[in-house]
């Protein structure tokens, strides 16, 4: 891949694909890296605002406990692939592994999302994915 920052940014935007070695940025690679992941993190968070501008407003999570309702889906696979003494050090881990998606909270889970390149580009539309 190869272009400005800004060409990279839309493609990624796109595409979801990064060059993983930043080139287009100036400085040392880890200097490259941290700009670059920061920029992409950022126009990502802006398209999503942009297409969340409108969105319905997500009232049927009010007062969901999210941590019961992963549990109740998850469990019945857990029994199943895991042996009993593993199940609920399993559902742990699961029950507190969800995150609801929302206007209000898509762009903090993705600033605070922690990765070794950009997070994912959003679908087409969100509101249908």
């Amino acid at each position: 891949m190869s272009g400005t920052p800004k060409d990279l940014i839309e493609c990624y935007l796109r595409t979801g694909e990064y060059d993983p070695h930043f080139a287009a940025w100036p400085g040392s690679f880890l200097t490259r890296a941290r700009q670059a992941t920061a920029e992409l993190k950022a126009a990502l968070v802006a398209a999503i605002e942009a297409r969340a501008d409108g969105a319905a407003d997500p009232s049927p999570l009010a007062g969901l406990d999210p941590v019961a309702l992963t549990r109740e889906k998850v469990a019945p696979m857990v029994r199943g692939l895991f042996p009993r003494r593993e199940q609920a050090a399993v559902l742990g881990v699961l029950e507190r592994a969800v995150v609801f998606l929302t206007p209000d909270t898509i762009a903090a889970v993705l600033r605070e999302a922690r990765r070794d390149g950009p997070v994912p580009p959003p679908p087409r539309d969100h509101r249908r994915a």
